[in-house]
């Protein structure tokens, strides 16, 4: 059999293996339950209060898990191309006009669905973030902006638009991958709105991927939109 042409041709390089995908997922969730725990035990000893807790858990969170899913990928070989962060096959030019179109057509007409239905935010859907970027020091802002914006992105991406999806292409083919990837991104989020909202975004990053065989599209989507909501958030429009 010949090589498969560029429609029915693997988005990435490297394949999946499904117990990938449990090493990444694992780096990401673990060390941050554990850092979550440590602070609330540090809470409860008087050692931070509620306010601490909700300003310092994400960068904390970000930081464990950056570091286990780093050590993750030095254990399993995945170097830089193998995780997808190569230039893709369009010019990166094309994300300056891509990215925004694609935010705009996922996410603006998944807002409207998600208010048509009478899902709104919770008072309490964000409150860490609100916490540290409004009323944290300037060190907490700042590591929460970088945690919201570019770590939790590129965790993200590297779990849901890289490994599951690349072992979903591979298990069923990209279109059981881009609708699979999303529907488990969505769901990983817990809440009613933001899972209707992250769906939206995650279903423009994973077409993104594809179309430009690469990660970087989807975390400069993923990325954009986390900076808007914090932006939005440091506005005091939230």
């Amino acid at each position: 059999m010949g090589p498969r042409g560029p429609v029915t041709a693997a988005t990435f390089a490297r394949r999946v293996q499904f117990r990938d995908v449990l090493w990444f997922a694992g780096a990401l969730v673990v060390p941050a339950v554990v850092g979550v725990a440590g602070l609330l035990a540090a809470a409860a000893l008087g050692v931070l209060g509620q306010r601490g807790f909700l300003i310092w858990f994400l960068p904390v969170a970000a930081l464990l898990s950056g570091l286990a899913t780093w050590l993750v990928a030095r254990r399993r070989g995945w170097g830089w191309r193998d995780l997808g962060l190569v230039r893709g096959r369009r010019s990166p030019w094309h994300l300056a006009w891509e990215v925004p179109v694609a935010w705009l057509v996922a996410v603006v007409p998944a807002i409207a669905v998600a208010s048509a239905i009478g899902l709104q935010p919770s008072a309490r859907s964000d409150t860490a973030t609100q916490e540290a970027i409004r009323f944290g020091p300037p060190a907490s802002m700042v590591l929460t902006v970088l945690a919201v914006a570019v770590v939790v992105p590129l965790l993200e991406e590297v779990v849901f638009r890289r490994m599951l999806y690349g072992w979903l292409e591979g298990w069923a083919g990209w279109p059981v991958a881009v609708v699979g990837s999303t529907l488990c991104f969505a769901a990983a989020h817990g809440i009613p709105v933001v899972m209707v909202i992250v769906g939206a975004v995650g279903l423009a990053a994973a077409v993104l991927v594809r179309v430009h065989r690469s990660l970087w599209p989807g975390l400069v989507l993923h990325s954009a939109n986390n900076l808007l909501v914090a932006v939005l958030v440091l506005a005091g429009l939230r």
